[in-house]
């Protein structure tokens, strides 16, 4: 609870919600007020975090296998929602939605990504990846998108890719 006040205390503050806090009952609020003083805001779920963060939002309940058939009109459905809010959603392809003030919603798409990138950690290496190019004034949508490039060829490069490792994972990115 404590991060939860630090954040709505902070709204402006360049985030990137990962993980548990995508289950938060507090967090369609909070991504309202961020919306509005346009914060750099990244969301990196997979499809189980993804269909949480749906019905918290108030966009519907979905399974996964839902989820995953409809992901380009509710990737698109979150962004209309939460302007200025980029959601990268993950996958074997990765979506990347966002909604710029006055604009249409836009859908980018990684087809980088394997299997190798599904296990625990690999996640957390792309949220780290995604903070650290925000805290270099990247905007949030560059920073998603190239934080997923990385993240993807990354992991593509390292052989065999079967036993990736989150240590691997890092030690790759040093070739990009």
């Amino acid at each position: 609870e404590k991060s939860l006040a630090f954040l709505q205390e902070n709204t402006a503050l360049p985030c990137v919600f990962d993980a548990d806090i995508l289950y938060a009952k507090e967090l369609p609020a909070l991504l309202c007020e961020r919306s509005k003083v346009a914060a750099p805001t990244v969301l990196t779920p997979h499809p189980k975090e993804f269909c949480a963060l749906l019905k918290n939002c108030g966009l519907g309940s979905f399974s996964v296998p839902q989820a995953e058939s409809e992901r380009n009109n509710l990737v698109q459905a979150f962004c209309q929602k939460y302007e200025n809010t980029v959601l990268l959603l993950k996958g074997a392809t990765v979506v990347i939605g966002n909604k710029a003030a006055g604009k249409e919603a836009e859908l980018f798409f990684n087809p980088h990504g394997s299997s190798a990138l599904a296990k625990a950690g690999s996640g957390d290496v792309l949220a780290g990846l995604v903070v650290s190019l925000l805290s270099q004034n990247f905007p949030a949508l560059a920073a998603a998108q190239t934080a997923s490039l990385a993240h993807a060829l990354s992991g593509s490069s390292v052989h065999p890719n079967f036993s990736l490792t989150p240590e691997r994972l890092i030690e790759a990115l040093s070739n990009y």
